[in-house]
């Protein structure tokens, strides 16, 4: 069974990942580029498929974000 941290360290308490499923129809290049202008590279996961969202998820985790923003799929945004 996967343990989830507990607490966030301080130096990672400002840390937003943004996970983004590119087949979705709201997930364009124009929506894309606007997103690359402000999240750095290093904190955006854009996936191709379930299996690569569920990696990019792993990464996440294991990366202790204090959240992430997620969009794509059925039109949400979820934060």
């Amino acid at each position: 069974m996967r343990r989830f941290p507990t607490a966030i360290p301080r130096k990672d308490a400002g840390k937003f990942a943004v996970l983004l499923n590119i087949n979705a129809r709201g997930v364009n290049r124009k929506v894309r580029d606007a997103i690359k202008g402000v999240v750095p590279e290093e904190h955006l996961f854009i996936s191709r498929s379930q299996e690569e969202a569920d990696r990019f998820a792993e990464r996440i985790i294991a990366g202790r974000y204090a959240g992430v923003v997620s969009g794509g799929g059925d039109g949400s945004l979820v934060m």
